[in-house]
């Protein structure tokens, strides 16, 4: 959803290598992911504001509260997925998340990509 001014973007990854289910490990991953992208997380003196939830299963949620909105990522460890968005009130470079993904997520493939 495009709102005035602002944009999302969504990656899908699959095959990822990491522990889905680490809590720390997916706020990091949500730390470097917006320092990467140049936007500034909501200062709680640590590093920004990040909440997270475990469901049973194992799944995790996680949100990263931005100045100039949010980053995301909702996991599936049953099915090795993750599901990366970021809203921003700024353009954002999607290269930027699908490489991150890749990268810090050990992700084999992007499974959808989205922008909007």
């Amino acid at each position: 959803m495009k709102a005035a001014g602002g944009m999302t973007v969504r990656v899908v990854v699959g095959r990822c290598k990491v522990d889905l289910k680490d809590i720390t490990l997916l706020r990091l991953f949500l730390l470097k992911l917006v320092e990467k992208l140049g936007l500034t997380a909501v200062s709680n003196g640590r590093g920004g504001r990040c909440e997270a939830k475990i469901y049973p299963g194992g799944g995790v949620s996680a949100i990263r509260i931005l100045k100039e909105s949010h980053a995301a990522i909702h996991t599936w460890p049953e099915e090795d997925a993750a599901d990366v968005v970021v809203h921003s009130c700024r353009p954002i470079n999607c290269s930027v998340i699908e490489f991150h993904c890749l990268d810090d997520l050990g992700a084999g493939e992007i499974l959808r990509r989205s922008s909007m």
